[in-house]
């Protein structure tokens, strides 16, 4: 079967209009040139306008449905052809998504396998290459991405710092903020590591003395314990999607379960400790 361009529909849907309106007319014009026909049987006139109009009456009607069936194949092939393309969408996403995540993963495979010691000494190698995987996986030509790292898991008054682990391309502007716990600069910094369940994007900011115009944050956070947040900003706003969001949330949980496997068991319990602590006082409305 012949594939019909899906744009001519519009133009077939007029034509059967248009033809249903000369079928129904010559109808007309049939019955009435017969009913004269039949009144004066002695003027052949009616009756050859009958014989006219009833012959276009059926032209019309089988051009009618020949165009029917043709807006009909015209629909199926638009919709065959929306089909394929999101397969072929999906299949895309699919492929780029594997490529792009495999090598992280295979990090984190082998991280797991270390030893405690040598999970110590290799973490800080694994957190570097996530902050450069966010940077290549984003469809931008200048992305800058860091990993605001809480310095002391313990500490009642927590910091977080983006260096030793920054990555950017094209951009000579530099993460230059240090958040601290209690500070009323940017208290939905700590809202997002400690209870976000999802990336956040922003499309359009102009943050004073920034030239970033866009930026996606996302916590890094595994067992409740929150290790810090994964960010990543773009010069010029819009300049993200909610692709490169997502991303960057897979990203932040594969180091969250990193540094999850890094932490000696006494870290561990004093995270934890310090975690229920601040859920605690900030369900009483204090600070920590």
């Amino acid at each position: 079967m012949t594939a019909q361009d899906p744009s001519e529909t519009p133009r077939l849907d007029a034509s059967i209009v248009a033809l249903r309106v000369v079928v129904v007319a010559s109808t007309v014009v049939a019955a009435v040139a017969g009913y004269l026909g039949w009144a004066d049987d002695t003027d052949p006139a009616p009756a050859v306008a009958a014989a006219v109009a009833a012959s276009v009456a059926a032209v019309g009607a089988f051009v009618v449905w020949y165009l029917e069936e043709r807006r009909k194949r015209a629909l199926q092939s638009a919709r065959t052809t929306v089909a394929e393309l999101l397969r072929a969408e999906k299949i895309r996403i699919l492929t780029m998504t594997n490529g792009a995540f495999l090598p992280t993963l295979s990090a984190l495979q082998d991280l797991a396998a270390m030893r405690p010691g040598e999970r110590a000494v290799e973490i800080s190698g694994f957190r570097q290459a996530v902050v450069e995987r966010a940077c290549d996986l984003v469809k931008n030509e200048s992305p800058r991405a860091a990993y605001f790292r809480v310095q002391d898991l313990s500490a009642r008054r927590r910091v977080m710092s983006p260096r030793p682990y920054i990555s950017q391309r094209a951009r000579v502007d530099e993460f230059t903020s240090q958040f601290v716990e209690g500070a009323d600069d940017e208290p939905g910094v700590w809202e997002l590591i400690d209870h976000a369940e999802h990336a956040i994007l922003r499309e359009d900011v102009r943050p004073p003395g920034k030239v970033y115009r866009s930026y996606i944050s996302a916590p890094v956070r595994c067992g409740g314990i929150a290790f810090g947040m994964l960010t990543l900003n773009v010069l010029d706003a819009g300049g993200l999607s909610t692709e490169d969001r997502d991303f960057l949330l897979v990203l932040a949980r594969v180091l969250a379960v990193a540094e999850a496997l890094t932490l000696l068991e006494k870290e561990r319990e004093a995270s934890v400790r310090m975690s229920l602590i601040r859920s605690r006082i900030g369900s009483e409305g204090g600070n920590a």
